[in-house]
C-alpha cells in the first residue's frame, strides 16, 4: 500500500526530473537507458522510504496504536507529529531540500555525472533530497488517515505544488502553519 501510494504521490515530480534530464542529454547519448537509470535512482529512494513507513505501519497496527483508518490512536500523538511536520515545514531545513527540488535542471547540472551509472545516482540523491524536503509531510497521514485519499491527494498536492518556484514557498509555509494550528486544536482537545 505504502509503495504504491509513495509513487502515485512522487510521479509528478519525477516526471519534472525526467522531463529536465530529457532536455539536457545530447543526441549521442541513448536516451531510453539513461531515462530508465534516473528514474529507478529517484523511484528506488522513494520506494525504500515507502518500505520503512510500511514497517512502520506495520508496527503500529501489531501494538494496536493505530485505529481502524489506519490514524494513530492517540489524539496527543497525532498533534505532536502534526506540530512536528508543521515546524518542519516552516524550518532553514526544509527551505534547503525544498530549493534543489524546486529547480531539478539546476541540480542535474550540479551533480551531473555521465553515463547510465551516472544517471542512476544523480536520480538516488534527487530522490534523497526529496524525501528530505517531503518526509514529515508524508508521516503526517498517520496522523490523519493513511486510508484517507482525501488526506492523501491534499498531501500529494502540496508537496507538487511546493515544487513551484513562485508558489512553493507560501504553499510551504501554509502548510506549515495549517499543521500546526490542527496540532494545536488535536493536542488542546487531547
Amino acid at each position: 500500500m505504502w509503495l504504491g501510494m509513495m509513487l502515485a504521490m512522487m510521479a509528478p515530480v519525477g516526471i519534472l526530473l525526467l522531463r529536465a534530464y530529457a532536455r539536457m542529454l545530447t543526441p549521442r547519448v541513448p536516451r531510453a537507458p539513461a531515462m530508465a537509470a534516473l528514474g529507478a535512482g529517484y523511484f528506488g529512494v522513494w520506494s525504500g522510504f515507502a518500505i520503512v513507513l510500511g514497517v512502520g505501519h506495520a508496527a503500529l497496527h501489531a501494538f494496536a496504536l493505530v485505529t481502524e483508518e489506519s490514524r494513530l490512536a492517540s489524539q496527543m500523538a497525532s498533534g505532536v507529529l502534526l506540530a512536528l511536520a508543521g515546524i518542519y515545514q516552516i524550518s532553514y531545513w526544509k527551505e534547503t531540500f525544498a530549493e534543489h527540488c524546486r529547480q531539478p535542471r539546476e541540480f542535474l547540472f550540479r551533480h551531473w555525472r555521465d553515463g547510465v551509472g551516472g544517471a542512476l545516482g544523480m536520480g538516488a540523491l534527487y530522490g534523497v533530497t526529496c524525501v528530505c524536503c517531503s518526509w514529515l509531510l508524508v508521516a503526517a497521514l498517520f496522523s490523519l488517515g493513511v486510508l484517507n485519499a482525501g488526506w492523501m491527494a491534499l498531501v500529494a498536492a502540496i508537496i507538487l505544488a511546493e515544487r513551484s518556484v513562485r508558489v512553493g514557498p507560501p504553499v510551504t509555509t501554509a502548510a506549515g502553519a495549517a499543521a500546526i494550528l490542527y496540532a494545536g486544536a488535536l493536542i488542546g482537545g487531547a
